[in-house]
């Protein structure tokens, strides 16, 4: 089918990201907020049948309700009846996927597989906690998005599982497992073998410098050793944990004075001469001594404290109040 140029009277078509049999997603700009979004097009022959009209829309219902900074957000679901399409409307992320983000880098270092499997991990913890009947379409490098500028792994792909493993296990188990397949492809760059043939997990070759915890993470993960996303997490969260520096020792509140050496014998002061002691004469005969007044200082300021007054009390940084 063409692609159209303007959806709903709403949408301005950009670029087509990616066609498929049954439709194509395309990047739009909203004509009133221009804001972007993708929009996922599916033609209305290819939900001519009932039970596939209802499971577009149930899809997208499961999707909607899901609030989780690394799943992709579901913001609206719509007809263009002139165009005779259908379309949900998803966030736009602003970067590319992990294949691509692999491909044109190379494969991720440990600390940032391990940041990959706490954020997807995370967002797998959180859809099986909203609901049983959510599950993952693959978590794959192809269906995550690595946002420019924050490195924020966003998951694509999410929906409702089939009637069969809805409220069983099978879905979430699947998804743990896919955990595994991307830890080990993100940090090696290759996928581990499938089939009658392929080894066993811990057969599994790692790079040399892999440190054993994570190898272990992956080979369990792999061996569906995990019931839950939360046990993944905690393993993940141990491995990433930074080492603990003990607390270094407070800065003294004051530092102590700098040592001067003693003068030399060029720079001793010289001696001054002792003034003669005068008689005590008739103005200086010795009486009751005169009460001692505060001093002020200019380094130390006022020797009284300050404190509030009233009217009923005079200020007391105005010195003793004289006897009456």
């Amino acid at each position: 089918m063409p692609t159209p140029t303007t959806i709903s009277e709403r949408y301005e078509v950009l670029e087509r990201l990616d066609q498929g049999e049954s439709g194509e997603v395309l990047k739009v700009r909203h004509r009133t907020l221009r804001s972007l979004s993708v929009l996922k097009v599916v033609s209305d022959e290819s939900l001519s049948d009932p039970e596939a009209e209802a499971g577009f829309y149930r899809q997208a219902n499961a999707a909607a309700v899901l609030h989780h900074p690394n799943i992709i957000r579901v913001l609206d679901v719509d007809r263009d009846e002139d165009l005779r399409i259908r379309y949900v409307v998803m966030e736009y992320i602003d970067g590319q996927t992990l294949d691509e983000r692999l491909r044109d880098r190379g494969v991720l270092s440990l600390g940032e597989t391990l940041d990959l499997c706490r954020q997807v991990g995370g967002a797998v913890a959180y859809a099986h906690r909203e609901s049983e009947s959510v599950t993952f379409r693959g978590i794959t490098a192809s269906n995550i998005f690595v946002e420019e500028g924050t490195n924020r792994f966003v998951v694509t792909g999410v929906g409702a599982a089939d009637q069969t493993a809805a409220g069983s296990e099978g879905g979430s188990t699947g998804d743990l497992v896919s955990l595994g397949f991307l830890a080990y492809y993100a940090h090696t760059g290759a996928l581990p073998p499938t089939g009658h043939d392929a080894p066993a997990p811990r057969e599994l070759p790692f790079p040399q410098a892999t440190p054993g915890p994570f190898r272990e993470l992956v080979r369990k993960t792999l061996e569906g050793g995990y019931r839950t996303a939360e046990d993944f997490l905690g393993d993940v969260a141990a491995i990433h944990a930074p080492p603990t520096k003990p607390p270094e020792p407070p800065e003294p509140a004051h530092r102590p004075a700098r040592e001067v050496d003693p003068p030399t014998a060029a720079q001793a002061p010289i001696p001054q001469a002792e003034p003669a002691r005068r008689s005590p004469g008739p103005c200086h005969r010795r009486g009751p001594r005169a009460p001692l007044r505060p001093s002020r200082s200019l380094s130390s300021g006022c020797c009284w404290p300050l404190w509030p007054t009233t009217a009923s009390e005079p200020s007391r940084t105005s010195g003793p109040r004289p006897r009456t």
